[in-house]
Formats: structure tokens, sequence, C-alpha cells
């Protein structure tokens, strides 16, 4: 399944050398471009109200489309 504001699965496949049969997963996902959002708020620069808005749309609409 394809949706926007969702970075999609390509594969995924046991942890390899997973001894202790803990039952650990590898998952292959799409390239995000840029950064991920904790790096973004790691800086001590404001993110301007409109990018934040913004950044909240996005997430919310993405976990409509997941539920």
């Amino acid at each position: 399944m394809r949706l926007p504001f969702i970075i999609g699965i390509i594969e995924h496949f046991p942890y390899p050398d997973d001894e202790e049969d803990t039952g650990r997963q590898c998952i292959v996902l799409e390239y995000a471009d840029g950064c991920d959002l904790r790096s973004k708020f790691d800086k001590d620069t404001r993110v301007p109200e409109p990018v934040a808005l913004n950044w909240i749309t996005q997430g919310c609409l993405g976990l409509l489309k997941m539920h």
C-alpha cells in the first residue's frame, strides 16, 4: 500500500545472527530525504508556527491513513 505521509516498507527479514531466536526483524524502508523530526528539534532554533502546523498536519494525515 502506498500512501502519502507514510514511509513505505520495501522488505523485512529475520535479524542475522539472532542465535537466541528473539524474533528480531530487520526492516528496509524507503529513503527519506532530509532528516528525522527528532534532529530538527535537537537544534536550539525555534520552529516557525506555519512549519510546525505543516509537520503536525502531515503526521496526523499519516496516522489517519494507518488506522
